[in-house]
């Protein structure tokens, strides 16, 4: 006799079985989703402000224009007459040179000035850094515009703009949010590179076979340049006034604890505590400072709290940059050129590998910051980074293996920066993050101006490939020194979070 019962009971047994199941997968799949959107930075993408999306729009297009000039500029330079490769190293070296002076005084008043009108008038200066080359052979006009204006010889920021936006996202954005929008925004910085890194290669040989004259290839290319400029002029007026220093105490994110320096906030260092009392008791005083002529050339000075650690942080920096002004993007173009005969398209196609490459490499670099900490996440990226750049003249005329080499340097090559400028925005106080950031951006550009004069001796010397050989020992030599400086960071890191 058939049992009815059981039968329906086995059935809801399964039944149940199969909903949890399914519940189950339900469940991994949303947990799942929730972890990618979390590691990726989505959610912290969808809860940022227009003014957030503004800013990283404009480095999205200073990027292209970047790009699509450094891949051009020696050539151009190399078209011109008289002009030796000498020149041109000095030239590079100057230009870098005149970004610090302009890019010293913008940064240290632009939060006096206005974040909003100093970006304005460094957009003018680069249209204007644009039409000249556009128009003029003579070398003195073209270095004038360059100093003055804003050219990157390196295909990197230059000008006071990257660090006026770091400090603006960094206020605008939640502590917990800030390493994920910085890479968001670094992302759209990479991006806009390999897009002007590949469309300026293609754009030059169209262009010449068009016009038969490649010198008017390069100055349409810089005409480019010029447009863009005014596309990111007119996009800072939809910049709201939340950008601005005066008003960060009315942002709902920004909380008192954000407003205190990493140092400050551990409980590691007991002796250092003592000592941040003492200074806040003088930085609480009614006594407003004293603005005489060295306040005025050098600006008020930094807290005791930050003092310490960003002065030597600069001094690792300024090493890395040094090392960097050996490996500048323009002089790995001619190395390519004259060693392996590549033309500008599909020399611009590898560009923009490796610049793909190493924009989504640095995406994912929020997170090993936050699983890590900030002084291992620099180091264990930007170590192996350096070796591969020293590796590249050993590959000789074999142009597979120069490009492996040259990618995986792009792998690794910009994962470094959302760790540093994550770093740097909670290690100082809010009302001296345009300062830091300033003085870290000039520091590496003027010791980056150094390496250019020297690699245009060795070019002219055929020595071209000794010069990827003393960047990556001057970066490697980075790493170790500021390992060993600051490894303690780390485990003081992890215990304010």
């Amino acid at each position: 006799m058939t049992d009815y019962g059981a039968i329906s009971s086995n059935s809801s047994t399964c039944t149940d079985v199969g909903f949890e199941a399914q519940n189950l997968s339900q469940k991994e799949v949303t947990s799942w989703k929730e972890s990618f959107l979390t590691h990726s930075g989505i959610h912290a993408v969808f809860a940022a402000t227009s003014d957030v999306y503004i800013l990283t729009l404009q480095r999205f297009l200073r990027m292209i224009a970047y790009g699509q000039t450094t891949l051009i500029l020696v050539l151009f330079f190399e078209g011109l007459d008289n002009v030796t490769e000498t020149e041109i190293g000095l030239f590079m070296s100057l230009t870098l040179l005149g970004d610090v002076i302009m890019s010293y005084f913008l940064t240290l008043y632009a939060d006096d000035l206005g974040r909003r009108k100093v970006l304005a008038l460094s957009s003018f200066l680069m249209l204007v850094s644009g039409l000249t080359f556009c128009i003029s052979d003579n070398y003195y006009v073209l270095l004038m515009a360059a100093v003055v204006g804003v050219i990157s010889p390196s295909g990197d920021e230059t000008g006071p703009f990257k660090s006026i936006e770091e400090s603006t996202l960094a206020h605008l954005t939640p502590t917990k949010h800030q390493p994920e929008i910085f890479a968001w925004y670094g992302l759209f910085g990479t991006m806009g590179g390999a897009i002007g890194s590949l469309s300026g290669g293609f754009l030059v040989e169209y262009l010449s076979i068009k016009y038969g004259n490649v010198m008017t290839a390069y100055r349409s290319i810089f005409g480019l340049y010029s447009v863009l400029a005014a596309l990111k002029l007119m996009s800072n007026f939809w910049l709201t006034e939340n950008c601005e220093l005066e008003n960060l105490r009315s942002i709902d994110n920004v909380t008192d604890q954000e407003h205190e320096a990493l140092i400050q906030r551990s409980t590691v260092d007991d002796a250092n505590e003592s000592f941040q009392g003492s200074e806040a008791s003088t930085v609480n005083s009614s006594t407003p400072p004293k603005r005489d002529l060295l306040h005025l050339i050098f600006g008020a000075p930094l807290s005791h709290s930050s003092k310490p650690i960003v002065l030597k942080l600069l001094c690792f920096f300024a090493f890395d940059a040094l090392g960097y002004g050996f490996l500048l993007q323009s002089w790995l173009v001619v190395y390519f050129t004259n060693q392996f005969n590549i033309k500008a398209g599909p020399l611009g196609s590898l560009l923009f590998a490796t610049t793909v490459v190493g924009s989504f490499s640095s995406l994912f670099s929020a997170a090993l910051y936050k699983r890590v900490g900030p002084i291992k996440a620099m180091v264990f990226t930007h170590l192996p980074s350096a070796l591969f750049a020293g590796s590249i003249p050993l590959a000789g005329h074999n142009l597979p293996a120069a490009m492996t080499l040259l990618l995986f340097r792009a792998a690794t090559n910009t994962m470094d920066v959302v760790p540093r400028t994550a770093f740097l925005s909670v290690v100082v106080k809010s009302d001296e993050r345009t300062r830091v950031m300033g003085m870290v951006n000039i520091v590496k550009t003027l010791t980056r101006s150094v390496g250019p004069v020297i690699v245009g001796r060795l070019s002219e010397n055929g020595m071209l490939w000794v010069s990827f050989i003393i960047g990556g020992l001057l970066e490697s030599s980075y790493d170790i020194g500021l390992f060993a400086s600051f490894y303690w960071i780390d485990r003081r890191f992890n215990h304010t979070q």
